[in-house]
């Protein structure tokens, strides 16, 4: 749906609801030498490095919260970006716990 007053060469620009047009990241390679969709993957790895870091969630829940869905998609994307799994990077990579 179009919308209306619009015309569908104006398509979604402008309309705050359309999600292309609110994103932080970027929009070409020739900004980071990424594809957008490696771009977001790449930060979706970041945020569950963090998660896993420093807390205690399970592998499910840190892959919902970083945005790559299921345990299985943060194993896949952890083993082509960081060539490990998501439990052996927790273990070497966890802060100290409470003394």
């Amino acid at each position: 749906m179009i919308g209306p007053g619009r015309t569908r060469e104006q398509g979604h620009r402008g309309d705050p609801r359309h999600p292309q047009e609110h994103h932080p990241g970027p929009r070409s390679v020739g900004e980071t030498g990424l594809t957008p969709l490696a771009w977001l993957n790449r930060q979706r790895v970041a945020r569950a490095r963090e998660l896993l870091e420093t807390t205690d969630l399970p592998v499910a829940v840190v892959a919902q919260r970083s945005g790559l869905g299921t345990g299985d998609g943060l194993r896949l994307h952890f083993r082509r970006h960081l060539g490990t799994t998501p439990s052996a990077y927790r273990r070497a990579f966890r802060g100290p716990g409470p003394a």
